[in-house]
Parts: C-alpha cells; structure tokens; sequence
C-alpha cells in the first residue's frame, strides 16, 4: 500500500495541540482511530487534517507520528483521531 498524502484543514493551527487534542476527546467528538502510513510534509501532533479512505474522505487529529526517513523520502505511520462537528 502506498503512503498517503494529508491534506491540512484551514483550522489546524493551535497554540496547544496537544491540550486540543484531550479537549476534543473529553467532550465526545471521537469517533474512529485511522492507522496510515503518510508522506510527511510539515506535518504535527494535534493538526487537523484530511485523509483519503476506503470509506471516502475523513477528518481528523493527529494524535501520533513515528517518522521514517529513507533517503529524500520521509513518511510515517499515523495515528488520526476522526473528528465531526469541529
């Protein structure tokens, strides 16, 4: 399977994204656990971001990355928490 590319959501700035992260959870927005390998861009823990899945376009939080770098390509395997209603 080949490495996906994420889209960043207009909204994924925060000063505290971990702390974003742990508020969105607490209050009921998760829904589903996305596990992917990606091709790293500039991507962060607690930016909010899209992804293309077998069951169409998601949205969610990055709440992991575990970079690999293999020459000029650089992935990694995420984890994404699935958000609705942000």
């Amino acid at each position: 399977i080949a490495p996906k590319e994420l889209t960043l959501d207009k909204y994924s700035l925060f000063s505290d994204p971990e702390t974003r992260l742990e508020e969105i959870k607490n209050v009921g927005f998760q829904r589903n656990e996305i596990r992917a390998e990606i091709i790293m861009k500039d991507e962060q823990i607690g930016d909010i971001v899209c992804i293309e899945t077998e069951s169409g376009l998601k949205t969610g939080i990055i709440e992991s990355l575990d970079i690999s770098i293999q020459g000029a390509e650089v992935t990694a395997q995420a984890i994404i928490i699935e958000t609705e209603g942000i």
